[in-house]
């Protein structure tokens, strides 16, 4: 993998593939669960660094498993997720690559809360979303400061979404099926889904608001880049 230090964060949803799974975790300079998920990570065979949460769905087994090599960390606010006690432990991390796994699957209001969390980290971290279905990264822009999305290692012929749980304006693509040209997406109005990369290179723009750029089929070892200009 490509990546800087990262850390993974693991969420009490449908995860990967034990392959990808081990994969984002053996390289992962922190690997953090959010209470009970870590219930299903230790049956992959992997302990992870830190277990975070009010504690009240990580199991007996689990704790003794984990009980000398992870930190475990008690923290019962009712006013916060167990996700954004994983990333709010991360800010003192120094680290600023995030990869979440296990976002979706179960409860639908848990799925719709986390992509939620998602959006308001989004300034803080570099948010990545893994799945087996494929990868994806939020992105934020602020102060008018045009963030440049390049998608040149991503192969022809592959869907790519691009989709606003707010708004994301004066977007303009390159190299896409579906062109924009300085316009906008907005969460219930207008969307990005299911574009398509035609010609390389191929990458993005904005500047004002945020967005989910979502490639399918392609696992997250390729990873694509965003700058700040």
């Amino acid at each position: 993998m490509r990546y800087s230090k990262y850390a993974v964060v693991v969420l009490n949803g449908i995860l990967p593939s034990v392959t990808l799974v081990n994969k984002l975790c053996a390289s992962a300079h922190l690997v953090v669960c959010a209470d009970g998920a870590a219930n299903c990570l230790v049956t992959k065979g992997i302990k992870p660094d830190v277990i975070i949460g009010d504690l009240d769905s990580l199991s007996d087994h689990t704790r003794s498993i984990c009980a000398s090599d992870t930190k475990i960390i008690k923290n019962p606010c009712q006013y916060s997720t167990d996700f954004e006690k994983t990333l709010d432990y991360l800010k003192g991390s120094g680290l600023t690559d995030v990869i979440i796994i296990g976002i979706s699957g179960g409860r639908f209001d848990h799925a719709a809360t986390n992509l939620g969390v998602v959006h308001k980290y989004a300034h803080i971290f570099s948010l990545w979303l893994a799945h087996d279905e494929g990868f994806g990264c939020f992105l934020c822009a602020t102060n008018d400061v045009e963030v440049v999305c390049s998608l040149d290692e991503i192969p022809v012929g592959t869907t790519v979404s691009l989709l606003s749980f707010s708004s994301a304006l004066n977007i303009s693509t390159q190299g896409l099926k579906y062109p924009l040209f300085k316009e906008s997406l907005v969460w219930g109005s207008r969307d990005g889904q299911s574009n398509f990369i035609i010609t390389q290179p191929a990458f993005l723009t904005f500047n004002c608001g945020s967005m989910l750029v979502y490639v399918v089929g392609i696992e997250i070892t390729t990873r694509f880049r965003a700058e700040c200009n």
